[in-house]
């Protein structure tokens, strides 16, 4: 069984993801967003666990883009 909806207490909630557009030093990306979604009244959260989920996305563009961002530095 799903768990039950923190906002109305009635229904359960599944996890359910969505594409959102992400921008970092001037370029979007496109990431994951994870939410749990209840049967019953239709609210959409985002707790630790999907928050989490979508930071490690972001961190990992960070990573990439600041660290070309170093080798073109190197580079030049």
């Amino acid at each position: 069984m799903n768990p039950i909806c923190d906002a109305c207490g009635e229904g359960h909630t599944t996890i359910e993801t969505d594409i959102i557009d992400y921008e970092y030093n001037g370029v979007v990306y496109q990431i994951k967003s994870y939410f749990k979604l209840c049967d019953y009244c239709g609210s959409e959260l985002a707790g630790k666990e999907e928050c989490a989920l979508v930071n490690e996305q972001i961190k990992e563009i960070k990573h990439k883009v600041d660290n070309s961002h170093k080798h073109q530095t190197k580079i030049m």
